[in-house]
């Protein structure tokens, strides 16, 4: 058996090929983990499209909905979790403040949130989000 030049660059090719694709999944996860990833970012950006909701209705109404049925705007798919479809939780805290929840999958990655905003940050499972509705309470004023 003899070894040609043209299959070691064959073998060559291969090799970084494989490796590339290693070191791609060991960066940026599995394409599993990715998806597990996307849909908990998902779920933060709705939880930040129910409390803005929320606010204009509070603002609009002069008071908090009962649930998040009454907010007209939140008759989609935003306001339901994109894995088992159930609605995302809600609760009155006071006054002039709420909070809303979701299950997530994986705890947020601190370095991602490094120089953002916060607010949205979360552990693995059932997390509740304080808010205010900043327009009932300057109407307490």
């Amino acid at each position: 058996m003899s070894v040609t030049v043209r299959g070691v660059v064959a073998g060559v090719a291969v090799a970084l090929v494989v490796a590339a694709v290693g070191v791609g999944v060991y960066v940026v996860g599995s394409p599993a983990e990715e998806r597990v990833r996307r849909l908990d970012d998902r779920r933060s950006q709705d939880l930040g499209n129910i409390a803005q909701q929320v606010r204009m209705f509070a603002e609009q109404n002069k008071r908090l909905p009962d649930s998040l049925q009454q907010v007209p705007a939140l008759q989609d798919e935003s306001s339901r979790d994109p894995v088992t479809g159930r609605p995302y939780g809600y609760r009155i805290t006071g006054t002039d403040t709420f909070e809303i929840c979701a299950d997530f999958d994986r705890a947020s990655d601190p370095e991602r949130f490094h120089f953002t905003d916060n607010t949205w940050t979360h552990g693995a499972g059932h997390t509740c989000f304080p808010q205010v509705a900043t327009a009932l309470r300057q109407l307490k004023r």
